[in-house]
């Protein structure tokens, strides 16, 4: 039931909450960069990434995933550690962020998406295809078929109807079959064949780069399935393919993985008991909370960062800490 205020309500709690009864934190990440097009929000940018890190290592623990989490375990106050985590796997983190993680000796878990190697994610191709300034036209049709009908897309040589079409579209494609969106995908890329030079679009890790990455003594590479999908719509079956596949891939490079984080923030109770079984000692969830005493280790909440810097950050994190700023 949908209680109106509720959100404003949990906004005003958190502070008291957190100073009352505080933990650690996981902070989630998916990309450092300052490409300016950024329609899903993904991207921190390198200015404020590296402040950020800065404000971390000035006034509070940054540790180890693992390190809170034995922590919890060994009943420890967690007030102050906090967790770094990155999750899909981008290839502009060696560029982007291993380098100030590595200058502050700061450990980070990268959850790593197995199915894209040195390829765009879905998504981004998506999103690049849609930029003002790659667009043939203004208006587009697609047909999502039985699953959701014609979509229009107008206006879209205005940056501001681009964005938003493009999170309409990435909206709708995680629930459709593989076929479907690929098909979709095509028909977006298509309709642009000729122009689609507007800016680089970002891709995956290759296995060199998550060598490179690993060889930083406080990174860990840990499993976020093959594909990212949505867990929650699929079988039993697929969703043990999905996460076990995604850990025996990187075990396969000679990495252990302790770590999995579900895509989207999707998943079930049974998603949950597939990751125990796969022998994955924790698992990270998109639910914002704190982590605590008794908070389950294979469905972690995480913190996901805003891209601001300076006081803003200071302000922010301490409402979630419970350390004054």
């Amino acid at each position: 039931m949908r209680i109106p205020g509720k959100k404003a309500l949990a906004r005003a709690f958190r502070p008291v909450q957190s100073f009352v009864a505080p933990g650690g934190l996981v902070l989630g990440y998916h990309r450092v960069s300052d490409s300016g097009w950024d329609p899903l929000r993904l991207a921190i940018s390198r200015d404020n990434f590296t402040n950020q890190l800065e404000h971390i290592a000035e006034r509070y623990t940054p540790v180890s995933l693992n390190s809170i989490l034995e922590g919890q375990k060994r009943g420890q106050n967690l007030k102050g550690r906090i967790a770094i985590t990155f999750d899909d796997g981008y290839d502009d983190f060696v560029a982007n962020a291993l380098p100030e993680l590595a200058r502050l000796k700061i450990p980070v878990t990268i959850f790593v998406t197995t199915g894209y190697e040195g390829k765009p994610f879905w998504w981004d191709e998506v999103c690049h295809a849609l930029r003002a300034g790659n667009r043939s036209t203004d208006r587009l049709v697609i047909d999502f078929g039985s699953a959701g009908g014609r979509v229009v897309l107008e206006n879209l040589g205005d940056e501001k109807f681009a964005r938003n079409a493009a999170r309409r579209i990435c909206d709708k494609l995680p629930f459709v079959s593989p076929a479907v969106r690929s098909d979709i995908i095509a028909q977006i890329c298509e309709a642009n064949s000729d122009k689609l030079t507007e800016g680089p679009i970002p891709c995956a890790l290759t296995h060199r780069q998550l060598a490179e990455i690993a060889s930083y003594e406080f990174a860990e590479i840990a499993a976020h399935t093959v594909t990212h999908p949505m867990l929650a719509e699929m079988t039993a079956v697929d969703q043990r393919h999905e996460i076990q596949e995604s850990k025996a891939v990187l075990e396969s490079l000679g990495y252990r993985v302790l770590g999995f984080s579900y895509p989207n923030g999707s998943y079930t109770p049974e998603s949950i008991d597939i990751v125990k079984e796969s022998g994955f000692a924790y698992a990270c969830t998109s639910r914002q909370a704190i982590v605590r005493r008794g908070t389950d280790r294979h469905a972690l909440p995480r913190i996901w960062v805003p891209d601001v810097g300076g006081g803003k950050f200071g302000r922010w994190i301490s409402s979630w800490s419970g350390l004054r700023y």
